[in-house]
């Protein structure tokens, strides 16, 4: 009988991957919305070869999600919209390498929140304030939002994810044609 893996033996093998091992994942599984309006996208892995295994295409996933939340993020900063830090919470915000590789890709910092509780509790901070609980979403988030560990970007690794990012912001628009033909 096979074992199946848990999602923290997932993450701990593909912490164990080079950052440079030339596999690339395109997160578009169903489409793509932003930054490339796009619903023929679809994912796709790039430099699969006999040296990758399950724990490296684990990576290129992870990898894949981060450098696509990355692309929105250039497009910030393309705007002059600095992001000064990250705030992550959730199912993925439960495990150290993932809030790390996230800081590292995107250059910032990245703090958890203390509560796993997401957009429902954003709307709840909303409400509070549409009927004047607290004076402001500022306050509101001040006095209700506590944040426990934080994550500093290390040099290296952002260096390293520099590099990685320029090749895979090559692969959307390289592939872009064949989305629609290959159905």
């Amino acid at each position: 009988m096979r074992k199946t893996k848990t999602y923290d033996d997932i993450l701990a093998s593909a912490s164990q991957v080079s950052i440079d091992n030339g596999l690339y994942f395109l997160p578009y599984l169903m489409g793509e919305r932003s930054p490339h309006n796009d619903a023929d996208a679809r994912g796709v892995f790039w430099g699969l070869n006999m040296t990758h295994d399950q724990a490296a295409m684990s990576r290129a996933v992870l990898e894949g999600v981060a450098f696509g939340l990355r692309d929105s993020f250039e497009i910030f900063s393309a705007l002059g919209q600095p992001v000064e830090e990250i705030r992550i919470n959730g199912g993925g915000a439960q495990n150290e390498f993932w809030c790390q590789m996230i800081a590292d890709m995107l250059n910032t910092k990245v703090v958890k929140l203390e509560t796993d509780a997401g957009p429902a509790y954003g709307a709840a901070i909303l409400a509070a304030v549409g009927n004047a609980v607290y004076d402001s979403v500022e306050n509101a988030c001040d006095a209700l939002i506590a944040t426990s560990i934080s994550y500093e970007p290390n040099a290296n690794s952002v260096c390293l994810y520099d590099e990685k990012y320029k090749q895979f912001a090559k692969l959307y628009p390289g592939l872009k044609s064949l989305f629609k033909e290959v159905k």
